[in-house]
C-alpha cells in the first residue's frame, strides 16, 4: 500500500511540473507580441484560463490524492491495530500452548518418574519374595538390579531407597548360595570336586559329563556314554575322571587331554563287565583301584588300566552306592535291599548293617574311618560304627534322602533329599542348617576339599554351590535358661544372647563364652547391639530396658513401660532406642535414657520393633495382627 501511494504522488508532481514549464515558456513570447494588440491579449487570456483549469485539475487531483492518502493511512492504522490485536492474541495463545505443553511435559516426566519408582519397588519386592521362597541367588540378582535402577534414578524417595537397601542387605548378608551351574538339559545325578579345588565334574541324565570351573564357567562337555551318566569321580591326584552309566560301562578320562583345545575327546580306558546299569563309581584313596556298584547286585573292583580284580557278591538287590575307607582297605556299599555292607578290599564280607525301613540310596565313610553314614528312602540319615553299631538316626527331611557325605574335617554331615533341600547335621544328630534353593530333588551332595563350599546336584538340571560358614555349625553351650533372643555385633566378632533366667551371655563366634551380664530382675526377652560400639540394649519382663557395656557394667536403665518389654532396637546412628511392650506401646528414648516419645495405636501387645535403614521410619509388630509404620 505504501508503495502505491508513493507512485501516485510522483505522477502528480510530474504533471504539475510539465504545465508550469509550458506556462513559463509561453509568457515571454506573449510579452513580445504585446504590440500586436488584442489578438495577443486574447491568446494570453486563453492560456491563463487553460493554466487555471490545469491548476484546478491539479488541485482536484491533489485533493483526491490526499483523500486517498488519508484513507490509506486510516486503513493502514486499522490494519496495524488488527495486526497488533492478532499478535497479542497469538502471543497469548502461544503462552497458553507453551504452558499446556510445559504442564504436559511435567505430567509426563512425573508419570515417567513414578513408573520408574514403581518398577524399582516391584523389583525390590520380587527380591524379598524370592528370598522368602529360598531362591537366594535369584533374590540377590533382583536386589542388585533394583539397586542399579535406584542409582540411576536420583529422584527416588527415601521410602523407596530404604526398601531397596533392606532387600539388598537381606540378600547379601543372608545368602548362602554362592553360585549356580546351569547347562545340563536333564537331571544331574552326581558331582565330584577335584583335589586341587579347580574343577567340578557333574554327571547327568542327558548322557553327558560336564567340567566346570568353580566360578561357574563351563569348560568341557564329555559325550561318550550311550545312556544316563549316574556317577562321576575324580582320582585322588585329580588327573583322572571316572564316569558310570546306565549303558553298563565305566569310562576313564584323562583330565589333561580333556582340557586341550581342539583335541578329540576319548576315554583312555573302558571298564565293561557288569550285567546291568552301573550306579556308582569311586577311586580308592591311593588311586590305583576303582570300585563300581551296579543294578546287577554286585560291586566290582578294577585296576585303572581296566583289569577286573574281584567281584563282591552278597546284596539281594541293586547296589546304589560305594565308598572306600580312608586307608583304602575297606569298602562300604548301600543297596536297595535296605542294608549296608562292609567289605575288605579282597572281597571278604565283614558286617551287614540293618535298620533302615526302605532302600539305602547312599553310604559314606568318615574321613578318619570311625563312622559310616547312610541315607535311605525312609527319609532318615543313620550313623554307624564300622562294626555295625547304630549310633544315631537323623530325622528332619520330609521325603526320601538320596545322598549323604561327611565334611573333610569329619565334624559335619550333609544330606540331599527329595524334599528339595540340603541339610547339615552335627555328629550328635542336631540339625545345623537347611539349604533351600533347588526346585526339585537333590540327588547328590559333596564338600570341596577345603570344606568351605558344598556343592549339590538336583533333578532341576542345576548344580548349586553353597558357602559354608563355620558359625552355622557352632553350638553355643553354657548353663543358662532358654534363649529368647540373639544378636550379632556389627563387626561380627561377638554374639549376645538373652535368657529366661534373667541374664545375658556374650560369645565368640567359635562358641567361647566371653561373659555373663546380670542385672535384670526377670527374664530377658530381647537383646540388640548398638551400631559402631560395644554397648548392648536388653529388654526384660521386669518392664525395663538396660544399656550395658560388654564388661557387664550397666550404663542406663530405661523405666517407663507399664508391662513387660518384649523388643528393643537401636537406630542406625545408635543415638536413639525403640522399645516394644506388652502395654501396647512403643517408646522412643535417647541413648542416655531420656524418654522422647510414646507411640500409641496398637490394640495388643507389641512384640517387636525395628528402625528402617535410613533411621526415618520405625516398624512395630503386634499381637493385634498388624504392623505399623511410624515416622
Amino acid at each position: 500500500m505504501r508503495q502505491e501511494i508513493a507512485v501516485l504522488a510522483e505522477l502528480a508532481d510530474e504533471r504539475y511540473k510539465i504545465v508550469q514549464e509550458d506556462l513559463e515558456t509561453y509568457i515571454p513570447q506573449s510579452k513580445d507580441n504585446d504590440k500586436k494588440g488584442s489578438k495577443a491579449e486574447l491568446l494570453l487570456a486563453r492560456k491563463r484560463e487553460e493554466l487555471s483549469n490545469v491548476w484546478l485539475e491539479q488541485l482536484r487531483q491533489e485533493k483526491e490524492l490526499l483523500a486517498a492518502l488519508a484513507d490509506a493511512k486510516q486503513k493502514h492504522r486499522q490494519s496495524e491495530k488488527q495486526r497488533k490485536v492478532f499478535l497479542s492474541l497469538a502471543l497469548a495463545g502461544s503462552v497458553v500452548v507453551i504452558l499446556t505443553l510445559a504442564g504436559s511435559r511435567f505430567q509426563a516426566v512425573s508419570q515417567f518418574r513414578q513408573a520408574v519408582i514403581n518398577e524399582i519397588k516391584a523389583v525390590s519386592a520380587s527380591s524379598k519374595a524370592l528370598f522368602a521362597y529360598h531362591k537366594q541367588l535369584d533374590a540377590l540378582q533382583k536386589g542388585i538390579r533394583a539397586a542399579k535402577k535406584l542409582e540411576a534414578s536420583n529422584w527416588a524417595d527415601a521410602q523407596t531407597k530404604a526398601q531397596v537397601q533392606t532387600a539388598l542387605q537381606e540378600a547379601v548378608y543372608k545368602i548362602k548360595e554362592r553360585n549356580r551351574l546351569q547347562g545340563h538339559t536333564h537331571g544331574v545325578y552326581s558331582v565330584s570336586w577335584s583335589s586341587d579345588d579347580r574343577l567340578i565334574a557333574s554327571a547327568s541324565a542327558d548322557n553327558t559329563i560336564k567340567l566346570w570351573g568353580t566360578d561357574g564357567e563351563l569348560i568341557k562337555t564329555l559325550s561318550g556314554h550311550g545312556d544316563r551318566v549316574t556317577s562321576v569321580s575324580f582320582s585322588p591326584d585329580g588327573r583322572l575322571i571316572a564316569s558310570a552309566s546306565w549303558d553298563g560301562t565305566v569310562k576313564i578320562w584323562r583330565r589333561s587331554s580333556l582340557l586341550q583345545a581342539g583335541k578329540k575327546l576319548q576315554p583312555f580306558t573302558l571298564l565293561e563287565g557288569h550285567d546291568e546299569e552301573v550306579l556308582s563309581v569311586s577311586f580308592s584313596p591311593d588311586g590305583r583301584a576303582i570300585a563300581t556298584a551296579s543294578r546287577d547286585g554286585t560291586v566290582k573292583i578294577w585296576r585303572r588300566d581296566g583289569k577286573l580284580l574281584t567281584t563282591l557278591e552278597g546284596h539281594a538287590g541293586p547296589v546304589t552306592s560305594i565308598s572306600w575307607s580312608p586307608d583304602g582297605q575297606y569298602l562300604v556299599s548301600g543297596s536297595a535291599d535296605k542294608t549296608i555292607k562292609v567289605w575288605r578290599r579282597n572281597g571278604d564280607l565283614l558286617n551287614t548293617l540293618e535298620d533302615h525301613g526302605d532302600q539305602v540310596t547312599s553310604a559314606a565313610w568318615s574321613p578318619v574311618g570311625d563312622r559310616i553314614a547312610s541315607a535311605s528312602l525312609d527319609k532318615t540319615v543313620k550313623l554307624w560304627s564300622p562294626q555295625g553299631e547304630l549310633i544315631n538316626t537323623f530325622r528332619g527331611h520330609d521325603d526320601s534322602v538320596f545322598s549323604v557325605v561327611f565334611s573333610p574335617d569329619g565334624k559335619t554331615i550333609a544330606s540331599g533329599s527329595r524334599d528339595n533341600t540340603v541339610k547339615l547335621w552335627s555328629l550328635q544328630g542336631r540339625l545345623l542348617y537347611t539349604l533351600m534353593g533347588h526346585s526339585d530333588w537333590v540327588s547328590s551332595v559333596t564338600f570341596s576339599p577345603d570344606g568351605k563350599t558344598l556343592v549339590s546336584a538336583g533333578r532341576d538340571n542345576t548344580i548349586e554351590l553353597w558357602t559354608i560358614d563355620k558359625t552355622w555349625l557352632t553350638t553355643l553351650k553354657g548353663r543358662a535358661g532358654a534363649v529368647n533372643g540373639v544378636s550379632w555385633s556389627r563387626d561380627g566378632q561377638m554374639i549376645a544372647t538373652a535368657h529366661t533366667n534373667n541374664i545375658l551371655k556374650l560369645w565368640q563366634p567359635d562358641g567361647t563364652l566371653i561373659g555373663t551380664l546380670q542385672g535384670h530382675a526377670e527374664r530377658v526377652n530381647a537383646v540388640a547391639w548398638r551400631p559402631q560400639s560395644q554397648a548392648i540394649a536388653s529388654a526384660s519382663q521386669d518392664k525395663t530396658v538396660k544399656l550395658w557395656q560388654r564388661d557387664g557394667q550397666i550404663l542406663q536403665t530405661l523405666a517407663g513401660h507399664e508391662d513387660s518389654v518384649l523388643g528393643v532396637s537401636f537406630s542406625p546412628d545408635g543415638q536413639t532406642i525403640a522399645s516394644a511392650s506388652r502395654d501396647k506401646t512403643v517408646k522412643i528414648w535417647q541413648e542416655y535414657g531420656t524418654l522422647l516419645r510414646t507411640l500409641e495405636g496398637h490394640d495388643g501387645p507389641v512384640n517387636w520393633v525395628s528402625f528402617s535403614p535410613d533411621g526415618q521410619t520405625i516398624a512395630s509388630g503386634s499381637e493385634d495382627n498388624t504392623v505399623k509404620l511410624w515416622t
